[in-house]
This record gives C-alpha cells, sequence and structure tokens, in this order.
C-alpha cells in the first residue's frame, strides 16, 4: 500500500483533480490511498466565514456558503462523473448552516472551529472519489472522522495510534484487499465518542 496525499493546489480546480485521478491509475498496482486537502483557499474561506458568523452577518454567511458550493459545483461539472458529488455539496453546505445560525453573533467554541473548517476536506474528498470514479477507477469514499482517532484538544488534536489501527484494519484495509481505492481527507479526525477534530493546520 501506498497513501498519496494531495495538497490544496492539487486540487485546486478541474486540471488538476484531472492530473491527480492520473497519477492514481499509474499506482493502481501499489494499491493507493488517496488523502486529500481542501481546493485551494477554502480552508481559509471557512475561517472568515466563521469571522463572520462571529460578528453576526447572516447574509453574508448565506452567501458565502453559496458561493463555497458553487466553486466546487463548477469543478466537479467539468469533471466526467463528478456530478455525482452533488448530493454530498448540498449535504455540508446544510451542516454548515445547521452549525453557524445557532452561532451567529457569538464567538465559536473550539469544537465548532473544528467542524466547521473541516467542511472543505470533505468537500474535495466527495468531488475527488467521484471524479475518479468517472475515470474507470473504483473508488470508495471513507470518512476520516471514522479512522483518525485523536484526544480532545480542538484545533491541535494529537492523532491516538494504537486505536486508529484498529479503526484502518476495519475501515480501509477491506477496500484495499478488495482493490478499490479509498480516497479520504488529511487534517481531520474525531475524539473516541465521534466529536470531530482537526490536527491543526498543516496537520
Amino acid at each position: 500500500m501506498i497513501v498519496c496525499k494531495f495538497g490544496g493546489t492539487s486540487v485546486q480546480d478541474a486540471d488538476a483533480i484531472a492530473r491527480l485521478a492520473r497519477i492514481v491509475a499509474e499506482r493502481l498496482d501499489d494499491r493507493p490511498l488517496v488523502v486529500v486537502s481542501a481546493l485551494a483557499k477554502v480552508t481559509d474561506g471557512l475561517l472568515q466565514l466563521g469571522r463572520l458568523a462571529e460578528a453576526g452577518a447572516a447574509a453574508e454567511v448565506e452567501g458565502t456558503i453559496d458561493a463555497m458550493v458553487a466553486r466546487h459545483r463548477e469543478v466537479a461539472a467539468a469533471l466526467p462523473g463528478a456530478g455525482d458529488a452533488g448530493a454530498a455539496l448540498d449535504d455540508g453546505a446544510q451542516a454548515l448552516r445547521n452549525l453557524l445560525r445557532p452561532a451567529l453573533g457569538r464567538p465559536l467554541t473550539d469544537a465548532e472551529r473544528d467542524r466547521l473548517v473541516g467542511q472543505g476536506e470533505l468537500w474535495s474528498s466527495h468531488v475527488v472519489a467521484a471524479a475518479l470514479r468517472g475515470a474507470g477507477l473504483d473508488a470508495a469514499w471513507v470518512d476520516a472522522r471514522e479512522v483518525v482517532v485523536t484526544d480532545g484538544r480542538f484545533g491541535r488534536a494529537t492523532p491516538l495510534p494504537d486505536a486508529i489501527a484498529r479503526a484502518a484494519a476495519e475501515r480501509v484495509g477491506p477496500l484495499l484487499a478488495a482493490g478499490r481505492v479509498p480516497v479520504t481527507q488529511g487534517f481531520i479526525g474525531a475524539t473516541a465518542d465521534g466529536t470531530p477534530t482537526t490536527l491543526g493546520r498543516g496537520g
């Protein structure tokens, strides 16, 4: 098995994701596990979205979420088969609204901020998984929050290797054994009770 990690500029637009698909296709014999970051600048945009929510700027929050979804839809539309990610993009947008509407006008907690900034990785990984399937690869989307078990230090969580090994064997091992290509997220995880965390920028 190899881990193929693609950062934000490697998934910044449709051309970049098409190149990603070609790279993964060339490494199928190595049983690749694909890990992707958010599209370029999306994490920064999500942090700004949090600041807008804290300022109580409801209209700007809604407009920013709509613009983020539109960007991901535009990228997906340019990739054969990636339009299948549309429902997941909408689900992510609704998750952001559910998170931020009750928080308008007050500081976000560290746990809320982790849920916020992790959304970019979830969006991009859905688009990439759909694009790989559109390119003829048997890609399977995997939620890193079900594999990367961490402590509860929100914003700078520490991974717990033994728990991760058990979860990876259960969630990722069978996919690799079946010749599928797991696609998951970098930077995000969850506590043992399932509360989303992040490992910090660059984590």
